[in-house]
């Protein structure tokens, strides 16, 4: 910050918010776009496990209908062989027949029926081969699929322990509901709140479960929500010794106060925090900001 800039230092000053105030409305959509967007992706997990599964599902069912078919056709050239076998015992003594009585046209007969006997034997040979080269395959894929078929099973969520951290903040804050579904408005309000805040400061890198995290936690909730915590807001820290709290104004949006003079109401400054750069002095990005909103009020009342 410049000499020019440091002389010129603005003042702030914070006012309570409006429980209907901007940032409420904004954080709900907030809460409601996140909660969407991780319905949309465990829907979209639902989908590819359950097509998954269901492929799973119809390959087996394909093995089965071919170990069925390799089946039939082993029965079936099994009733061959068998027809097969007695026809030739058949055209044996047909021929025996004939080569006794000495008839030509019998002779022709019977070796014509014994040529005939000796093909369909050839072809049912190649038929047995092909049979079994199929049903060596299919038992070499029954055996793969047992394999395979555990992946298909649902696989139940790992449950995350929390940190001792974490179990004794929610001890010390029996309201917060990350389901949103508390009986309370408030308490979901403020779970919404809580978790709204969390995303922040993991964002700008605070190590979560660390005590700064939960101080900061603790502080933004305070300040919103502190019939919750049964104590009055939080008032700002040391390093802004320019920041002052004042009473409410009337008026729905906060004008400067003289020449160098900025209002800031509570909800405004726990997002202008929350938008620090991480590393940045918090009184330096609040003089920013702070000029920054009276560029916008004076061009708005000139």
């Amino acid at each position: 910050m410049s000499e020019e800039e440091q002389q010129q230092e603005l003042e702030i000053h914070v006012q309570d918010s409006d429980p209907k105030d901007e940032l409420d409305s904004y954080t709900r959509e907030v809460s409601q776009r996140v909660n969407k967007e991780k319905k949309k992706a465990r829907d979209a997990e639902e989908r590819a496990s359950y097509l998954e599964q269901l492929a799973k599902q119809k390959d087996a069912e394909l093995q089965q209908y071919k170990q069925y078919a390799v089946s039939q056709q082993s029965t079936v050239l099994e009733k061959e062989e068998e027809a097969l076998t007695s026809k030739e015992a058949q055209v044996d003594d047909i021929y025996r027949k004939a080569f006794e009585s000495g008839d030509p046209d019998l002779m022709s007969k019977a070796t014509t029926l014994k040529n005939d006997v000796s093909i369909q034997k050839e072809r049912l040979r190649v038929a047995k081969m092909r049979a079994g080269q199929g049903a060596q395959q299919a038992q070499s894929q029954v055996v793969e699929q047992p394999q395979a078929q555990p992946q298909a099973q649902p696989q139940a969520p790992k449950q995350i322990k929390p940190s001792d951290q974490a179990v004794e903040w929610a001890e010390r804050n029996a309201w917060f509901d990350a389901t949103g579904n508390s009986d309370s408005e408030e308490h979901n309000e403020a779970s919404m709140w809580a978790l709204f805040n969390h995303n922040m400061l993991a964002a700008q890198g605070v190590e979560v479960d660390s005590e700064e995290y939960y101080e900061k936690l603790d502080q933004s909730i305070k300040s919103k929500y502190p019939n919750l915590v049964n104590e009055q807001p939080v008032e700002q820290s040391e390093k802004q010794p320019s920041v002052q709290r004042v009473a409410s104004a009337p008026s729905g949006r906060q004008k400067t106060q003289g020449k160098n003079g900025v209002k800031f109401t509570q909800s405004e400054m726990e997002r202008a925090l929350a938008l620090k750069p991480h590393g940045e002095d918090d009184k330096a990005w609040l003089q920013k900001v702070a000029r920054e909103k009276q560029k916008i009020e004076m061009r708005q009342t000139g």
